[in-house]
């Protein structure tokens, strides 16, 4: 069963001048006359607009330093592209594709063979049978 506190104006009126006086809410929680967590006293806090954050409205924040220093990125390698193999007329096995190869079947019966010429962008085909896929 969830505990609400009874905030009577005294005690409001007590919790404000102890947060402007620069406390902490435990510390406040535990000069009041009733239990209240800490949590009930920020809660009092921020719904009252008396501060910012769990500071004091009064207390400036001060920047915090910085606590790790930064690492140089590592030096990146250059990829250099493979150098590129004619197609041999009969086509490319699934094994010999690579990322640039057309992926249009030439065969239907295993082992299966691809087309194998350079593909265009945004297609795993080249230009001949992009077209013929994407026939309107």
């Amino acid at each position: 069963m969830p505990f609400y506190a009874d905030w009577t104006s005294e005690r409001k009126q007590l919790v404000r001048r102890l947060w402007e006086r620069g406390f902490t809410a435990t510390q406040i929680a535990g000069r009041l006359d009733i239990e209240v967590t800490r949590n009930a006293i920020i809660g009092l806090v921020h719904r009252n607009r008396w501060g910012h954050g769990m500071l004091p409205k009064d207390k400036p924040r001060k920047p915090s330093p910085r606590k790790h220093a930064t690492r140089p990125l590592p030096r990146q390698i250059p990829v250099l592209p493979e150098p590129r193999q004619p197609v041999p007329p009969e086509g490319l096995t699934f094994f010999d594709l690579r990322e640039h190869h057309c992926r249009w079947p030439n065969s239907e019966q295993s082992p299966f063979v691809y087309c194998g010429q350079d593909k265009i962008s945004n297609s795993s085909y080249c230009a001949a049978h992009h077209r013929q896929a994407h026939q309107r």
